[in-house]
């Protein structure tokens, strides 16, 4: 059996990219112990995926155990069991390098001008931020980490008539724009899921191209206050050759707690997808070069894939 173990008070061999407090305990015929163990095959690195478990502990000296026993193993995290929030500690840590994207202390919608935002920069800022203005040819933003099926939860910011959109695996968006207000909405307005584009034609093999599709409400606050997106996601299947056997599925999204969003199937990568082609996984994008957008909370929940 694969595990990390301890001493009496202390972890060891505890790989450094996880910080979490985990507890247990369990009973023997002649032990109870109190302490920390993970099971390895119990969590996806960075990622968080925790359970309740039962395990066979072989005899340990350290832990002055006399036989093997059954132990219930119970992992409680602060965050991670609920989902990371990659917008804590070292924040440029979860994403790839950029030179544009940066920490503020406070951002808000500019007065003398609101298409625009201002910010307080600061090195230990909590808020993400691509630009004050729109800025032609800004990079995306990518985490480090990939991601198959996954829960995101984002708290954002756009000032008047600005425009983003989250990439999931970076390959499938959900639009982020100034919606509020707009009394028919289509795939480019909030919460929307942007279509499917190739150059000079109007199907893909022998399907045709799909055309996005509009959120079912607008739920779009006005530009300035932040707003949050949520979305359940389930990436695309394959078999064992590579062939794709099942479209990626946009279970749900909800805009400011309302369901925009509900198992929307898309059939291949939309509209300026940065990470080409399709796989079984990618990291999750933001589009910087289409307007202002600031971010003060990324929760990341991956998700067990079914078969």
């Amino acid at each position: 059996m694969d595990y990390f173990s301890c001493s009496l008070g202390a972890v060891a061999d505890f790989p450094p990219p996880i910080q979490m407090d985990a507890s247990f305990s369990f009973a023997g015929p002649d032990t109870f112990f109190t302490g920390f163990m993970v099971r390895k095959s119990n969590y996806r690195v960075a990622a968080g995926v925790w359970r309740i478990d039962l395990m066979q502990l072989p005899t340990r000296k350290t832990l002055g155990l006399r036989s093997k026993m059954l132990a219930a193993v119970v992992c409680m995290t602060s965050g991670l069991a609920s989902g990371e929030e990659l917008i804590s500690g070292k924040i440029m840590n979860h994403f790839q390098d950029t030179k544009t994207w940066h920490l503020v202390d406070e951002v808000s919608i500019s007065e003398e001008e609101p298409g625009n935002l201002t910010s307080s920069p600061a090195e230990r800022g909590k808020i993400l931020l691509n630009s004050e203005t729109r800025v032609k040819g800004l990079p995306y933003l990518l985490t480090k980490e990939s991601y198959s099926d996954v829960e995101l939860s984002l708290e954002f910011m756009v000032p008047k008539r600005s425009n983003a959109g989250i990439y999931l695996m970076g390959r499938y968006e959900v639009q982020i724009l100034d919606s509020h207000g707009k009394k028919k909405v289509s795939f480019g307005d909030l919460g929307g899921i942007y279509e499917e584009w190739k150059k000079g034609g109007i199907e893909v093999g022998d399907r045709p191209l799909f055309p996005g599709k509009a959120p079912l409400v607008n739920a779009a606050k006005e530009p300035g206050e932040w707003q949050r997106l949520d979305i359940h996601f389930r990436a695309p299947r394959f078999d064992r050759s590579g062939k794709k056997v099942e479209d990626a599925l946009f279970l749900s999204v909800h805009v400011n707690g309302e369901l925009v969003q509900e198992k929307v199937s898309v059939p291949g990568p939309t509209v300026s997808n940065p990470v080409k082609g399709e796989a079984e996984t990618g990291p999750i994008a933001i589009q910087g070069d289409h307007g202002a957008v600031a971010i003060r909370s990324f929760v990341v929940k991956p998700l067990p894939r079914d078969q």
